[in-house]
Order: structure tokens, then sequence, then C-alpha cells
């Protein structure tokens, strides 16, 4: 009976993860003066939440619900946001949860998630050289001259903060993730 329940609860609670997503993305707010446009969210917990209990391909699917509804959202970011939205966050969930998943303890969460934050943050160095002035139409060179100022604290900042909320969380529901949510052996 636990096998046939298994993929049901996965779903339910990725879904249940997507939704908390969405909604922290309406919390939203600048963290940088040199680039006020850049703002600090939070669904990035949850969908490090779905990578925890579920693994990379779950993480990927709630991210991508979050990053489409959040591109259509009223005051959303459209396809530049979704894009760069998969890519930062696509790169904080693969390289913390490789990390992670070789030792589940409280030191391989905190080292995951720095080295995590540090892999994100870099991905976004040439993702906003090649990507922005495209969609934003800004010369490469004022893009270049705002990475040290604006976007790498800000990157750095978010993914920081994210990775250490959701690995406290992750710490602290540990045994619930463990009982609830571990596939059965087949």
């Amino acid at each position: 009976m636990k096998n046939s329940i298994f993929p049901v609860r996965a779903l339910s609670v990725q879904a249940m993860l997507a939704a908390i997503g969405i909604l922290l993305t309406m919390f939203n707010f600048p963290i940088i003066a040199a680039a006020p446009f850049l703002r600090m969210e939070f669904s990035d917990i949850p969908v490090l939440l779905a990578t925890a209990m579920f693994g990379i391909p779950s993480g990927l699917s709630v991210l991508f619900v979050v990053s489409v509804l959040q591109s259509i959202m009223p005051e959303g970011s459209g396809f530049y946001g979704f894009v760069m939205h998969m890519i930062s966050t696509g790169t904080l969930l693969v390289s913390w949860r490789c990390i992670y998943r070789i030792r589940k303890n409280h030191s391989a969460a905190a080292l995951s998630g720095l080295v995590a934050t540090l892999f994100s943050a870099g991905a976004m160095i040439p993702a906003n050289l090649i990507i922005t002035p495209i969609f934003m139409g800004l010369p490469r060179k004022a893009v270049a001259d705002l990475l040290l100022p604006g976007i790498i604290p800000f990157n750095l900042i978010k993914a920081g903060v994210n990775t250490g909320l959701a690995a406290l969380l992750i710490v602290s529901l540990h045994k619930v993730i463990q009982r609830f949510f571990t596939p059965p052996v087949r």
C-alpha cells in the first residue's frame, strides 16, 4: 500500500511547495542600492526543500513552475526573469544537492550551501554579461560595470540567505522528511 501512495504524496508536496514558492515571490524588496531593480525574495527555499526531499528532477520541476508563474504575474519579470531565475536557482539547487547528498548532516548542509552559493553567483556573471544586454538593450560595458557593485553581491546575498534558511528548515525537519518522504525500497 505504501508503494502506491508515495508518488501521490510526492506530487502533492511538490505542488504545495511550488504554491508556497509563488507566494514568497510576492514579498520582495531591493537589497543593493547600486541595483535597486534586483529584488530579494525567498522562493528558492521551497525549491531547495523539494530538492532535499525528492531529488534534483523534482527540485527543477518546482523551480520551473515557480519561474513560469513568477514571469507572468502582473509585476513579473517576463521571459528574461524566467531565464535568469532558472539559471541562478538551477545552478544553486544542482550544486547544493550534489554536495549535500554525499553526507547528510549539519556540516554538510552548511558546506553545500556555501559552495552552491558561490557556484550560483559565479554562473550569473556570464549569464548577466550575455543575456542581460540582449533582453534589456544595455551595452555589455554597462552590465560589466554593474557586476561588482550590484550583481555579484546581490547574487551572493540572495543565494546565501536562501540556502541558509533552507538548510535550517531541512536540518529541523530531517526526521519528518526521512519518515514521510523517503521513497519505499523496491
